[in-house]
């Protein structure tokens, strides 16, 4: 059974009794150890009880330069922080002034290239891109050409934009024909008639399914490949039609490569 707490001091107290000198010095210490606390009281009821003589010159100076510490740095982080601020707002002001003069170089620079955009002035102007010389009789007639075709791609798009979306379709089909395909040109007449490219609905591949149906239930029918129950009863009925019931006579990885 385990001794308590108490009981084991009370060993302990015991066996220390039995060894004279040990116990002496331990009588000792603690009589030293009680006298050092008395003491100590002593001096801090003292010490608490009379007043300083003089101020303690060292901690008002030290609690002084600590607040003027603190301030110089409060001030140095606003000085910090102004700096950095005027240098985003250099940055801002620099930036500001380049986009305005860029703008107003891209406007000017858009004043003097303005042109005309009339069917003849772009048939002029693709011309004059291309051959650069003198209006003879043969470029007059390509001016012509060009002014024409400059006005067909116009009316067509001003009547483009203005029709329903049936319109645009049925516009759709009877310009770009297989015409423009042979030539390569179906996407530069899109651009150039409509402006854009018109969302076609893909062709439904329904029928090809159907026959494909029809041409597997053909093959399944034939007496080489199923063949018919006897029974009355046994019958099944789809999309209203009674059939008779049939029996493969092979697996279906044969009946597939026969198919």
């Amino acid at each position: 059974m385990s001794l308590t707490p108490a009981e084991k001091q009370k060993c302990y107290r015991e066996r220390r009794r039995l060894n004279a000198e040990k116990e002496e010095e331990n009588r000792r210490k603690d009589s030293e150890n009680e006298a050092k606390c008395r003491q100590n009281k002593a001096r801090k009821i003292v010490a608490t009880a009379t007043p300083c003589a003089t101020p303690d010159v060292n901690l008002q100076s030290s609690s002084k330069k600590a607040g003027r510490k603190r301030v110089l740095l409060n001030r140095s982080k606003v000085v910090r922080e102004n700096i950095q601020l005027r240098n985003e707002i250099k940055e801002l002001k620099f930036k500001t002034d380049m986009y305005r003069k860029r703008w107003s170089r891209a406007k000017l620079k858009a004043e003097e290239n303005v042109t005309s955009n009339s069917p003849r002035s772009r048939a002029k102007c693709t011309l004059n891109e291309c051959f650069k010389v003198q209006l003879t009789p043969s470029k007059a007639k390509v001016v012509r050409q060009l002014t024409l075709f400059n006005t067909f791609s116009s009316c067509l798009k001003e009547r483009y934009t203005k029709s329903t979306k049936k319109e645009k379709i049925y516009m759709h089909k009877l310009m770009l024909n297989s015409c423009l395909k042979k030539y390569r040109l179906l996407r530069i007449g899109q651009n150039s008639y409509f402006g854009c490219r018109i969302y076609q609905k893909p062709k439904s591949n329904k029928e090809s399914i159907k026959v494909k149906r029809q041409l597997v239930t053909k093959f399944f029918l034939q007496d080489d490949v199923s063949r018919a129950t006897s029974g009355k009863k046994e019958t099944i009925t789809l999309n209203k039609i009674k059939m008779q019931k049939r029996y493969i006579l092979d697996n279906l990885r044969n009946l597939q490569k026969n198919l």
